[in-house]
């Protein structure tokens, strides 16, 4: 998910370097699991969802897991562990 700064849809990522992007991707994948409680994702739906690779969808996955804040399913996906640990 990229968003645009609303100035005729400019793309500002650019502006960012690695580090601050995948910030702004770990926050943003942390929301929408808190947004939509429930939401399962796979490793290959959170490169989809954040356009990202997948070594950086694997890295974050792997640090919300390490957090407690998620937990991956038998099926191999990952969901939110309610409360959070």
């Amino acid at each position: 998910m990229r968003f645009s700064s609303g100035r005729g849809g400019i793309d500002h990522d650019h502006h960012l370097n690695i580090t601050q992007r995948r910030h702004r991707d770990l926050l943003t994948l942390r929301q929408e699991f808190f947004d939509m409680p429930g939401l399962c994702l796979t490793a290959p739906q959170v490169v989809r969802l954040l356009d990202v690779p997948s070594e950086a969808a694997d890295c974050m996955l792997t640090t919300l897991l390490q957090e407690g804040y998620l937990f991956r399913t038998t099926s191999g996906a990952y969901r939110r562990s309610y409360p959070p640990r």
